[in-house]
């Protein structure tokens, strides 16, 4: 399935992180991409790509990172997802992937 405002690049960005972290379960879906495992119970990282830039939206809060901001979503949003995570450029690769992995390890320590 194509994403709606994917572009190339954030195509192949996603597809990078997908590379990196092929442990995990990966799906699209209309305007996010998630990453999952069937060890844990639902999502524990969403994906919205745009033409230029990637959000990364994760049950950890901003606390949890120096670059996690709060997020800015809707308040049952929120509460599951609090921190968010820009992907603007290939040098926030390494970074993203680090997060969705700091995720699934507490999602894991959680079940």
């Amino acid at each position: 399935m194509t994403l709606v405002q994917a572009s190339p690049e954030t195509q192949s960005w996603l597809q990078n992180l997908r590379d990196r972290l092929p442990h995990l379960e990966y799906s699209e879906a209309g305007y996010y991409a998630t990453f999952r495992n069937k060890s844990i119970r639902g999502v524990f990282a969403y994906l919205n790509p745009a033409k230029r830039s990637i959000r990364l939206f994760l049950p950890l809060g901003p606390g949890n990172a120096p670059h996690l901001r709060p997020t800015l979503s809707t308040h049952s949003w929120a509460e599951r997802f609090p921190g968010v995570f820009r992907i603007a450029g290939e040098d926030d690769l390494l970074e993203a992937a680090r997060l969705i992995a700091k995720s699934y390890a507490d999602a894991l320590e959680r079940t």
